[in-house]
């Protein structure tokens, strides 16, 4: 009789983080995330895979309140080619 016929417990494996996406806003606190692929499903009662995607608060100062007026016309040049 043949025994220890079930396959041995893996964990999950996992690559490496990605790049980080651009923020969702320029001022006042945005989010920013990256990504991570799973390489080997676990099985068997191994490990759980770990989190796939993180996530991270940026461009966190406030934003100013300002307004800026259109652009006036081109003056003429100060200096000679």
């Amino acid at each position: 009789e043949e025994c220890f016929q079930q396959a041995c417990a893996s964990g999950c494996v996992v690559g490496e983080w990605g790049s980080w996406s651009g923020c969702t806003a320029v001022c006042g606190g945005g989010t920013r995330f990256r990504t991570r692929d799973i390489t080997t499903m676990g099985n068997n009662q191994g490990s759980d895979c770990p989190a796939l995607r993180d996530e991270e608060t940026c461009n966190t100062l406030a934003c100013q309140n300002c307004m800026v007026s259109f652009w006036s016309d081109w003056g003429s040049c100060a200096g000679a080619c």
